[in-house]
């Protein structure tokens, strides 16, 4: 191995974190000085920036492959060697994806269930102005009548 480092080992949180959990992680590493502080800035530069973190995590599951091993969950018959070569996709911060087909069907629905949702509201709100604007309409019939 090169002289890559693993700056999520350094800090002891997993690749997948958010960018506020690394905040905190760098926080904790800072308050009780178990990192350098080069590695802590290499941290920042490279965790807290979301291009840089992608171009990171692209070469660190490259240099240490067994991670992705690590957060990809798989059936013992799933494990082969063509299987353990796939480059997982990655999110927008450079993090490997790990959305499965429940998890992808269940974000569906909630849009789709969202959208139904607004389109009641604005049905809703489309009867209550139909009905205040023929209200509006017979009181002005009456007045004009007299």
């Amino acid at each position: 191995m090169s002289d890559f480092k693993n700056l999520y080992q350094l800090l002891d949180v997993s690749p997948v974190v958010s960018v506020e959990e690394i905040k905190k992680a760098m926080c904790s590493a800072a308050e009780s000085q178990r990192i350098e502080l080069a590695d802590l800035q290499l941290c920042q530069q490279i965790l807290l920036d979301l291009e840089a973190r992608k171009k990171y995590n692209t070469k660190l599951f490259k240099e240490y492959p067994e991670l992705l091993d690590e957060l990809i969950p798989s059936s013992k018959n799933e494990k082969t060697p063509e299987n353990s070569k796939k480059e997982m996709p990655l999110d927008e911060e450079g993090v490997p994806s790990k959305i499965d087909d429940k998890q992808h069907n269940d974000k569906q629905s909630n849009f789709v269930n969202s959208i139904l949702g607004i389109a009641g509201i604005i049905f809703l709100v489309m009867i209550v102005f139909f009905l205040y604007s023929s209200c509006s309409n017979s009181k002005a019939k009456k007045t004009g009548d007299h």
